[in-house]
This record gives structure tokens, sequence and C-alpha cells, in this order.
């Protein structure tokens, strides 16, 4: 743990894990605590060579400082734009949730705004799915347990 940790990083990275040397995921080169590597290259494509290394303290700098910049404020501003008023949990929940699925995914989850915070409740969990190598979405255990884990923060059932 580090200093500068809150609930929805230390829920981050107990979902995301540590990787000291980058590893294609998805859609882009990851490491660390799941942030974007330095490296541009493609899944099928020579992967990073051995010395492109981060350790668990400058991995700690870059999730935090990418919560602040890509997450964080945007979803304060969001939460007052639509009167939501979120406490820290559910903000927290919500940080977390954001950064396994992007930002993008908060108008999907809220209906541009229009969802009540029971409603959010109920949708969180659906977010389980990930596409298989055929593309079709099927249901993934560990997004499943991670889902429920953010409701519960969400709904104030985790302090």
């Amino acid at each position: 743990m580090f200093e500068d940790d809150t609930k929805a990083s230390i829920l981050i990275k107990k979902n995301e894990g540590f990787l000291s040397t980058p590893k294609w995921d998805n859609k882009q080169w990851t490491w660390g605590y799941g942030t974007k590597a330095p490296y541009g290259g493609k899944p099928n494509e020579a992967p990073p060579l051995p010395y492109l290394t981060i350790t668990r303290k400058d991995a700690q700098k870059e999730l935090m400082n990418y919560l602040d910049k890509e997450i964080v404020s945007k979803l304060n501003n969001y939460s007052e734009r639509h009167n939501y008023n979120w406490n820290n949990n559910q903000k927290e929940a919500l940080t977390s949730f954001l950064y396994n699925l992007g930002y993008s995914t908060i108008n999907q989850l809220t209906d541009n705004g229009t969802r009540s915070n029971e409603e959010i409740i109920k949708k969180i969990p659906e977010y389980n799915k990930e596409r298989n190598k055929a593309g079709e979405l099927v249901v993934n255990e560990g997004l499943t347990n991670r889902r429920i884990e953010e409701r519960n923060y969400f709904r104030g059932d985790i302090n």
C-alpha cells in the first residue's frame, strides 16, 4: 500500500494485479496496474524488449495521475452537472468501474444522467462480459466479482 492510495486505487490494484513488463490487454499494451505502457506495437508484432519495465512505485504514480486526470475530476463534474451528489464511496466505486471500462461508459451506465442511484446499482453487475475469440460477449467470472464489489461499494455495503 502507498500513502496516496484510495479505496478505488486499492480495488483497482487488487483486480488488475501488477505487471513489471508490458502485456497485451485487449486494445493496448499495459503494465503496472493496468496503465498504458509506452509501447506502440500490435499484439501480433514483436513484444516489447525485456528492459522495458516499471517499478511498483512508478506504477502507483502512473495510476494515481491517470485516475486524477482521466476519471476523478471528470466524474466530479458529471456528478454536479447531473445533480447526483454522489458520496465518496459511490465515487470510489465508479472510479474503479470507469477505470476498467473507460470513462465514456458513465453515459451508458447512467443513461446520460437520467437513472437514479437505485437503477445504477442494478445496472453495475450487467457489465460483467467480455468478447471471446469468436467476438461473442460472454460472462467473465473475474468481471462478475469485480462488478459485485463495485456495486456493494456504491450502495454503501463496504466502507
